[in-house]
């Protein structure tokens, strides 16, 4: 592990200690860092879709595969659906945006 991916796992973990919320996804509970959804409306066809009603932080570790955007997971036991998963290479984070759940 990188020194700059360990000191953002460190960093990550000394702020669960002062803010974390409950997240469930698939029946697995994890314990996440609360952010801010990235907001910016996307166009789609048939006009402008649903924006993120927030997001949370995770360690990619916790994942032996993602979850599919559409899923639905607990926030804190509020039901969302998964909006958006933004990731990158040689990042140990993942930040999952969430919107309201809606019947389909």
């Amino acid at each position: 592990m990188s020194n700059l991916t360990s000191f953002v796992t460190e960093a990550f973990k000394d702020h669960l200690n002062f803010l974390s919320v409950k997240v469930a996804i698939e029946g697995v509970e994890y314990i996440a860092l609360p952010a801010e959804a990235e907001i910016a409306p996307d166009l789609d066809l048939g006009g402008v879709s649903d924006q993120a009603e927030g997001a949370v932080i995770l360690e990619k570790k916790n994942f032996t595969t993602m979850p599919r955007v559409g899923t639905r997971m607990l926030v804190d036991d509020e039901l969302f659906r998964i909006h958006a998963i933004q990731k990158s290479v040689g990042n140990p984070l993942v930040a999952i945006e969430y919107i309201g759940a809606t019947e389909r």
